[in-house]
């Protein structure tokens, strides 16, 4: 049987967020499909589901080397006028 890698825990910081904060956060990556929970108890482990992310990834490939192209033109342009 192949065991999971155990993922990172997170302990609350109860006095640098308030909760409803980060529910409303945890909320919004459940609904964008990024993070996915599990009920133990009367605890919730949430994980992160990074999928969606590398679709994103690869749409965005093209524009990545298109801008990179750019920016390099214009810190050679910004490095003559100096």
């Amino acid at each position: 049987m192949r065991r999971r890698a155990p993922e990172p825990r997170v302990s609350w910081p109860p006095d640098s967020t308030c909760r409803p904060a980060v529910s409303e956060h945890i909320k919004v990556l459940r609904e964008a499909g990024l993070v996915a929970h599990e009920q133990v108890g009367r605890e919730r482990h949430y994980r992160l589901d990074a999928a969606p992310l590398l679709a994103v990834g690869e749409w965005l490939h093209p524009f990545e080397r298109y801008w990179r192209d750019r920016l390099r033109h214009l810190d050679t342009l910004l490095e003559k006028t100096e």
